[in-house]
C-alpha cells in the first residue's frame, strides 16, 4: 500500500507545483511596459517677471504644467479593460534654449524637476535634476532619480514643475526653451 501512495504523492505534488508555475508565467506574460512622450513644453520667460521678487540664489518656480496620461489608449492597444501600475518613472528629461540661439543657462545654477497631485506642490516628488549646470551651456540633461510616481500615473493626472536656482537675472528680454520629457512604467491587467 506504501508503495501505490508515494508514487501518487509525488504525481500530485508534480500537478500542484506545475500549476503555480503556468499560472506564473500567464501572469508574466500579460504585463507589458509602456512609455509616453509628455506634450514637449514650450516655456517663454519674461525677464521682467523672473527678476521681480526673486534673490539671487533663490529657488524659483520657472514652468509648471498639468499632465493627463491616455490610459485607455493603452489599454485599448492590448485589449483590457483595467490594470494596475508598476514602477513608473521618468525615463527622460532635457531642457534646451531655442531663442535667442546664442543664449545660455549661465543666469541659473541648477534645477530641478518635481511632480505634484496639488498644483501647489505640497506633496512633491524629485524626478530629476541637473546638478550645478556648466558654464556656456544651451541644454541640460536631467539626471533621473528614481522615485516611484505609479500612484500619480494610475490617477491618470498630475502636475510637473520646473524650479530652478537663480544665479543672475536674464540678459534678453524674452526667453523660449523646450522641454522634452518621457514617462515609463508597468502595465498588469486585472
Amino acid at each position: 500500500m506504501k508503495s501505490k501512495i508515494i508514487p501518487l504523492f509525488v504525481f500530485i505534488l508534480f500537478v500542484l507545483v506545475s500549476c503555480e508555475k503556468v499560472k506564473e508565467e500567464l501572469g508574466n506574460a500579460a504585463s507589458f511596459d509602456a512609455a509616453v512622450d509628455l506634450p514637449e513644453q514650450t516655456i517663454i520667460i519674461d525677464s521682467t517677471a523672473f527678476k521681480s521678487g526673486t534673490a539671487i540664489n533663490e529657488v524659483i518656480p520657472i514652468h509648471i504644467f498639468e499632465v493627463t496620461i491616455d490610459m485607455a489608449s493603452i489599454y485599448e492597444a492590448k485589449n483590457i479593460t483595467s490594470a494596475a501600475i508598476e514602477d513608473a518613472g521618468f525615463e527622460k528629461i532635457s531642457l534646451n534654449i531655442i531663442d535667442p540661439e546664442e543664449m545660455t543657462f549661465d543666469f541659473i545654477k541648477s534645477m530641478y524637476m518635481a511632480v505634484s497631485p496639488e498644483i501647489d506642490f505640497a506633496n512633491e516628488k524629485v524626478v530629476g535634476s541637473t546638478g550645478e549646470i556648466p558654464e556656456g551651456s544651451t541644454n541640460v540633461t536631467f539626471a533621473i532619480e528614481s522615485i516611484d510616481i505609479s500612484g500619480l500615473v494610475s490617477e491618470k493626472h498630475f502636475y510637473v514643475g520646473l524650479f530652478g536656482d537663480k544665479k543672475g537675472p536674464i540678459p534678453v528680454s524674452t526667453l523660449t526653451m523646450l522641454l522634452d520629457s518621457k514617462i515609463k512604467f508597468t502595465v498588469n491587467p486585472l
